[in-house]
């Protein structure tokens, strides 16, 4: 893992950069570094002024967990007698006895624990979040606003621009006046929305697993990875079903010949 050089040459520097690649210990720094920015100083309020973002909510809760659990072997009896490596390291950045990094950890857990809600350890989401529900009256938001994700919205605009720009792209009004063709001769709905959006419900949940597990490196719990599934299978199964009904389907204009007794 690297860092920057003022790290080097600034125990308390304002700005590091930890350059890790995934499963490198990038946590355990932060962590490390979280908890020195605490103890440095024989202020236990020291974390309300510390903001620490990440990309997910089990990450955040990752962090959360891993200050508190050391904060709470720091306040311990026994680290004086068995010190843990993470506590030498803490006690050799801070240029202290590492009976005041005890006594320092001790009071910062009982802050942190009397004052939960300062404890800022939180997600760029749930941070974006704050920051516009703060300033909702300066945007013209109502202060009870929620955030949705309507996929639905954003799909329907997708079309539409889509739509709007047949006739100027030939290849792209030949696709669209080809479906809505074949559409017709099978019999079905030739709404462009329809056709087009559909097969995108069925597809969202595989992206947001794959995105997930290739970003962000997490995999969905059993009754998720089930429900998605049944999902994917129902799915399938109705292409394959519609697919074969289209084959054994008559020709249009076509009659089809009745047995005479």
């Amino acid at each position: 893992m690297k860092t920057t050089q003022a790290l080097k040459q600034n125990s308390h520097p304002s700005f590091i950069i930890y350059d890790a690649s995934a499963g490198s210990g990038k946590t355990y720094s932060l962590v490390r570094s979280y908890l020195q920015a605490i103890l440095h100083t024989n202020h236990p309020e020291n974390y309300q002024s510390i903001l620490a973002i990440t990309f997910t909510n089990k990450a955040a809760y990752e962090m959360k967990t891993r200050v508190l659990t050391q904060l709470n072997e720091f306040s311990s009896k026994k680290i004086l007698l068995e010190p843990t490596e993470m506590f030498q390291e803490i006690v050799k950045q801070c240029g202290v006895d590492k009976e005041v990094i005890h006594q320092r950890a001790a009071k910062a857990l009982h802050h942190i624990l009397q004052n939960y809600g300062h404890f800022s350890i939180t997600t760029i989401d749930s941070l974006t979040h704050q920051i516009v529900r703060t300033f909702a009256r300066d945007l013209g938001l109502s202060s009870t606003f929620e955030v949705m994700l309507e996929t639905d919205l954003l799909l329907e605009q997708a079309v539409d621009l889509l739509i709007e720009q047949t006739g100027e792209n030939k290849q792209q009004t030949k696709i669209l006046t080809d479906f809505v063709i074949q559409k017709a001769s099978d019999n079905k709905s030739w709404d462009v929305y329809i056709g087009f959006v559909a097969p995108f419900r069925y597809t969202a949940m595989v992206w947001a697993i794959a995105l997930g597990l290739l970003m962000l490196g997490e995999l969905p719990d059993l009754a998720t990875s089930i429900g998605t599934g049944i999902v994917i299978i129902t799915g399938l199964y109705s292409l394959h079903r519609e697919r074969q009904l289209r084959q054994t389907a008559p020709e249009p204009g076509r009659q089809v010949p009745r047995d005479q007794d």
